[in-house]
């Protein structure tokens, strides 16, 4: 459970980062091998 809060942690961070878009949140998180589309 520690890694799927960690991965909702780091995908609203991304939201805060600006100009970044919905798929460019989406590409960051693929990439890491715990994220379950």
């Amino acid at each position: 459970m520690l890694i799927q809060e960690n991965v909702q942690k780091l995908y609203l961070a991304l939201g805060e980062v600006e100009g970044l878009t919905e798929y460019d949140r989406f590409l960051a998180l693929s990439k890491n091998p715990n994220y379950s589309t």
